[in-house]
């Protein structure tokens, strides 16, 4: 079902491997700022209410350093976070104790987790899924859905078609070859949307975009930048987003959704 790593991957990863690993990342401050929802966790936002996320109960499925959480607290969501590290859990829970809004950060070690089936309106789970092992994929799903409410979506990111050549690093200890962040396969769109079917969740949108260009919509162009081409495209984004509004066009079909960019951020949003 999976493709796999295009490199010789000497380092065997296990369970215990990859939970001492992200908690080793955790806790190294020289590098949260490569954490993905620091830089994209706005724009996940976004794209999330252009998909009907508007009131509820919402789940960050490994949660890490909770920069998405945050961004969800900062809009008013009810939000939960888990997480399979009991040191980011905890550490979550006190950062945001002073949110009223921020119902807890759960620790789990195994799924099914401890958190109630049918309780979340929309469920995020951001770049987890490139890196599960092999057996945990099917109880992954089965357990996503199994949080979300009928009629919740979830909002799930992996990178699209990645080379993880480009990726690969050598242990100066022991020589052993693994992605520098622990990647086990590149994903594409079928693969994605193949594993949603496959726990029942009906997907309504997968594509390949850059998360960066969500909500980046054209405005009246200042003297400065005057031209036909800067006319022409908010001319064209007026239109559009009118007719989406007369002919009342949802989600993914409206303007803001497909003029999105492609990229390489692989975005799947299905329904239970």
């Amino acid at each position: 079902m999976n493709n796999q790593p295009e490199f010789s991957n000497d380092f065997s990863w296990n369970a215990e491997s990859i939970s001492s690993f992200w908690d080793e990342v955790s806790q190294e401050q020289r590098i949260a700022h490569l954490y993905f929802t620091k830089h994209y966790g706005k724009y996940i936002t976004d794209l999330a209410k252009l998909a009907g996320l508007s009131s509820g109960s919402v789940l960050d499925y490994g949660a890490g350093k909770g920069y998405l959480s945050e961004y969800l607290l900062k809009e008013g969501y009810e939000v939960t976070g888990l997480e399979f590290s009991e040191q980011s859990s905890k550490r979550l829970n006190s950062e945001f104790q002073g949110f009223s809004n921020w119902k807890g950060c759960t620790y789990a070690n195994d799924i099914p987790t401890p958190l109630e089936e049918n309780r979340f309106s929309f469920v995020f789970s951001i770049e987890t899924y490139e890196h599960l092992l092999e057996d945990w994929i099917e109880p992954y799903f089965n357990e996503l859905y199994r949080l979300t409410k009928p009629g919740g979506k979830l909002l799930l990111t992996t990178p699209f078609n990645e080379n993880l050549n480009n990726e690969l690093i050598i242990c100066p200890n022991c020589n052993s070859r693994f992605h520098h962040f622990q990647h086990l396969r590149s994903v594409t769109f079928e693969e994605i949307i193949s594993c949603a079917e496959a726990s029942d969740f009906s997907p309504i949108f997968c594509r390949a975009i850059d998360l960066s260009t969500v909500n980046r919509l054209p405005h009246w162009p200042n003297w400065r930048n005057l031209s036909f081409n800067s006319i022409a495209q908010w001319i064209k984004y007026k239109y559009s987003s009118t007719k989406d509004k007369v002919i009342n066009r949802v989600f993914p079909d409206i303007y803001p959704v497909k003029s999105l960019v492609s990229g390489r951020h692989l975005v799947l949003i299905a329904e239970k």
